[in-house]
């Protein structure tokens, strides 16, 4: 009879145990799910670019000599093949700011490109 409840016990340890990995993870999930940006914020040194290309209305691609170093999309902001780009900082992350024609713009991302 001792070792059915020292078995028992075991059992409900080993599945508290368990459980909080469990929730654990589904936590992280949840997390990355609400907040996506966190787990692929990106950060890249755009100091040095050469020129730029617009991918479409929203999305920038930055160039070191002809190499390309970083894509840029924006949150609020239309870019243009003839707009002028004007960076705050030259550290950029998801989140920063930058002058497209003179308007204030959020980055909603930043990825590298280079290798």
């Amino acid at each position: 009879m001792r070792d059915l409840q020292k078995s028992l016990v075991r059992i409900k340890v080993l599945g508290a145990k368990k459980m909080k990995t469990i929730l654990f993870v589904l936590l992280i999930l949840g997390l990355s799910w609400l907040v996506p940006e966190v787990l692929r914020a990106d950060c890249v040194g755009l100091g040095g670019y050469t020129s730029w290309a617009p991918e479409n209305d929203q999305k920038i691609i930055f160039y070191r000599g002809s190499r390309p170093i970083a894509a840029v999309k924006l949150q609020d902001c239309k870019v243009y093949p003839d707009s002028s780009v004007r960076l705050v900082k030259s550290y950029v992350c998801g989140g920063d700011k930058m002058f497209i024609d003179g308007q204030e713009c959020r980055l909603f991302s930043v990825d590298s490109l280079a290798f």
